[in-house]
């Protein structure tokens, strides 16, 4: 998240913006709509961009059944390769070689345990749902 909160010139200070929406978002539940965020107070519902589970009824709605291939971040970042050759074999493509390298990488080093603590509470039981759609779950602990 701090990724998005890095690249949007935020006036607030991280923990400040983050505390914000996750006042906002206090109470919501998956399948309501969006809170409602005062953009004069941060630049960008960052809270959203984590909250994959939102999004799967609208991905159903174009891909049927076994036509939805999901692939983890960690996955294409360690096995780049591996992760490759099953995405061209499910298409029916051949296989590729593809240089993998860096962009956008985050600047802020600097680790906020607290509100990483409260972000993990926050996503815990949406990550839960998530998992229970598409049958499959990770370690985002």
């Amino acid at each position: 998240m701090s990724h998005f909160y890095e690249r949007h010139d935020e006036q607030l200070e991280i923990h400040e913006a983050f505390e914000y929406l996750l006042e906002c978002y206090s109470g919501w539940e998956l399948g309501q709509r969006l809170p409602e965020i005062d953009y004069g107070k941060v630049k960008s519902d960052y809270l959203r961009y984590g909250i994959y589970a939102h999004m799967f009824p609208e991905w159903n709605e174009f891909y049927t059944a076994g036509n939805l291939k999901i692939y983890e971040f960690n996955e294409l970042i360690h096995s780049t390769s591996r992760v490759l050759d099953d995405a061209c074999e499910y298409l029916g493509l051949s296989s590729m070689q593809v240089e993998a390298r860096v962009f956008n990488q985050g600047k802020s080093k600097e680790r906020h345990e607290e509100l990483l603590l409260k972000l993990k509470e926050f996503y815990a039981p949406l990550n839960t749902q998530l998992f229970d759609m598409i049958g499959t779950r990770y370690d985002w602990s």
